[in-house]
């Protein structure tokens, strides 16, 4: 049977490649691109709200959407897994 996207992202595999691919503590790099005028933006920031992350917002040539880059200090994979989870179900959201 077929992984689903949701098994890929939170499943044990993605857990053990972070865990081989990275030192912790560590920073993770998270890329989405939403359309400007939603608000995924702030929905996405709110998911990392607390934690310790710097975010780069980039906005399309014609405005229409925004790159958001945010590197969180991660302590552990589930650090990871947990924003992932917090974003997987905000409408409009690509993940890169």
């Amino acid at each position: 049977m077929e992984e689903s996207v949701k098994d890929q992202l939170y499943g044990e595999k993605f857990r053990q490649s972070l865990e081989k691919g990275m030192s912790f503590p560590g920073e993770y790099p998270f890329k989405f691109i939403v359309r400007a005028d939603t608000d995924a933006r702030a929905q996405i920031e709110k998911a990392f709200e607390g934690s310790a992350a710097t975010v780069t917002e980039t906005p399309s040539s014609r405005g229409n959407y925004i790159s958001l880059t945010i590197v969180l200090k991660a302590s552990s994979a589930d650090d990871i897994l947990e924003k992932y989870k917090a974003t997987a179900d905000i409408p409009g959201v690509i993940w890169l």
